[in-house]
């Protein structure tokens, strides 16, 4: 490894540190502890950090957690069937989960702003359905992708309800979040999440909620995150 990987490393372990311990914040401010109470958490938390990091290298030395020379952190392992926020600032992770998921054999859907076609391309997703959010008079000929409207937040409800009361193993990613605000408004997108994720909790499924937090406020991500439960 050269100094400069070296570097790069250290640096990608320093922010994600940095991204991690204010995300914990938010998660505790969004619970509605006040400002002596959160100080008393955060100090607590502090006396037992060595306690995480003992946790990290296990994970890293059974192989839940890889990392390669460049400081880039592989998919975590997808230890239960639950709604995850995949925090990444363009959504490349949150599909490569689904593709794994999807080759344990779970069905799958994508509910995504970006070109299906795109997506099978670059991440093989030959096998998912797709739920392609545009106001585009386009209209993909395959039998595997709907088009949605970004503003009719009840009939995407709804096309994600119908996948999953097929039945079987299902996954869903939704991508494209930061889309639905800017058509929506936060709390319109905020109350859509929450019933996606009620219906995929009532069929046992995978969600997997791909958002860069730098795209919403502190009190917005802080209340998706409560609502979501799991990050990655």
């Amino acid at each position: 490894m050269t100094s400069d990987d070296r570097k790069k490393t250290f640096l990608k372990g320093y922010e994600q540190g940095l991204r991690d311990a204010l995300n914990e914040v938010m998660r505790l401010a969004a619970q509605g502890y006040s400002a002596v109470e959160l100080g008393v958490l955060v100090k607590s938390k502090m006396a037992v950090l060595h306690r995480s990091v003992e946790t990290m290298e296990g994970r890293l030395d059974s192989g839940e957690h890889k990392i390669d020379p460049a400081g880039r952190e592989h998919a975590p392992r997808i230890t239960q069937r639950a709604a995850y926020i995949v925090r990444e600032a363009k959504p490349d992770e949150v599909f490569e989960i689904l593709r794994s998921v999807e080759k344990a054999g779970s069905r799958a859907l994508c509910v995504t702003r970006i070109h299906p076609n795109d997506l099978v391309e670059r991440h093989k997703l030959e096998g998912a359905h797709y739920l392609w959010l545009t106001q585009s008079t386009e209209r993909p000929k395959a039998k595997n992708v709907q088009h949605a409207s970004p503003t009719n937040l009840v009939a995407l409800i709804s096309a994600v309800d119908q996948f999953l009361k097929i039945g079987g193993d299902s996954a869903v990613a939704l991508e494209g979040l930061e889309y639905l605000v800017s058509q929506n408004g936060f709390e319109a997108t905020m109350k859509c999440v929450q019933q996606v994720n009620e219906k995929a909790r009532g069929h046992g499924a995978y969600l997997f909620v791909a958002l860069d937090p730098k795209t919403l406020g502190e009190r917005e991500y802080g209340l998706l995150a409560k609502e979501i439960g799991n990050e990655v």
